[in-house]
């Protein structure tokens, strides 16, 4: 499938169902007229990435039919997905996140890449939150987030990377998030 078919195709989906659902389109022609997302297909999904890195997901096999099939991790897809539960009249807040929370990154030990999940709770509205990969001595290797977010669960991705690009060498290493008055600190292990 080329990008573009496959872009119209989850754009297509998501507006029947919140068509089929006799509402609005606000939220559908807010992902219509948005250029600025990536559409990602994995063998059971398809994801619209938008730039704050917020991802709004559906499986493969969605028909419309339940709103709870589809995801999002943040940003404007949670706002998106917060507008159609709005408009069926469904209660949001019981998908949104109670507390902060920084999950252990998976997989971990790694190579090449692996991913961390964390949390911004419903109780917040936008925080300032960072990110950062220390090295055992306690060197900043690389900061993965260094901006504002809404409520939601967030997913970032670390390629083993350094912040100039280069690849980092195996051994331990730990990850840190700071958002509002929440800090935790999680170690990884990086095999070659």
């Amino acid at each position: 499938m080329t990008g573009r078919f496959v872009q119209m195709a989850t754009v297509a989906v998501l507006t029947v169902f919140l068509a089929g659902a006799g509402l609005g389109l606000r939220a559908a022609d807010k992902v219509k007229d948005n250029d600025g997302y990536d559409v990602r297909l994995s063998s059971s999904s398809i994801e619209l990435v938008f730039p704050d890195g917020s991802v709004l997901s559906a499986p493969l096999d969605f028909e419309g039919k339940n709103i709870d099939q589809i995801a999002a991790s943040g940003g404007l897809a949670q706002e998106l997905l917060a507008e159609a539960y709005d408009q069926l009249g469904l209660n949001k807040s019981s998908y949104l996140p109670k507390a902060f929370f920084l999950a252990q990154n998976y997989p971990n030990p790694f190579n090449p890449s692996t991913t961390i999940s964390y949390s911004i709770p419903e109780d917040n509205g936008q925080v300032a939150v960072r990110l950062n990969v220390f090295n055992i001595r306690g060197q900043l290797v690389r900061t993965l987030v260094d901006k504002s977010q809404g409520p939601g669960t967030y997913n970032v991705n670390w390629d083993g990377a350094d912040n100039r690009g280069r690849r980092i060498s195996s051994g331990v290493y730990f990850y840190r998030i700071v958002a509002d008055t929440f800090v935790s600190t999680r170690k990884m292990v990086v095999l070659k």
